[in-house]
Formats: structure tokens, C-alpha cells, sequence
């Protein structure tokens, strides 16, 4: 899931079934999710907080989540609100 409302910038499959999604979220942060799957949206498209981005196609995937302020990678903590 989107963890914030933005514009997808970046889908790509490096053909071993990993995706990598970057989405701009305006003000220098971005945000990127990495895993095995398929994607759920296309580059140039508008996704709201929770909308989801990314079906895994396998148990125990791996998946990196990363958040970036101005290109330098941030501790998503510090961004993120968390509900339940």
C-alpha cells in the first residue's frame, strides 16, 4: 500500500519478478518499495495513502521500503503516521 498520496515516478521490472516503485510525494520526498510481485499502478498516475500498489506473488517475499528527503535516504519513522 501507498504509504502517502503521490505520483507514481518510477515502475520497473528487471524481468526477475521484482518490482521497484517510486512515488513522488511532493516537497523533495519519495517514497520506494521494492518486492516480488506484480504491480497494481502505472507510471504518471496519482495514488492516495493507502491505495494499493503491489500484489506479492509469493510467501515471505521480501520487500524494501525506503524514504528519501532531497535524494538522501531518511528514517521513514520520522515521515510517517502510523494508525491502525
Amino acid at each position: 500500500m501507498a504509504s502517502g498520496s503521490g505520483l507514481v515516478e518510477v515502475l520497473s521490472d528487471d524481468g526477475d519478478g521484482f518490482v521497484n516503485i517510486v512515488i513522488d510525494h511532493g516537497n523533495g520526498y519519495k517514497s520506494r518499495y521494492v518486492g516480488e510481485g506484480t504491480a497494481l499502478c502505472e507510471v504518471g498516475k496519482d495514488v492516495k495513502r493507502g491505495d494499493l500498489i503491489m500484489l506479492f506473488t509469493e510467501n515471505d517475499s521480501e520487500f524494501t521500503y525506503s524514504v528519501m528527503k532531497n535524494s538522501r535516504s531518511i528514517d521513514p519513522m520520522s515521515v510517517m503516521v502510523i494508525d491502525g
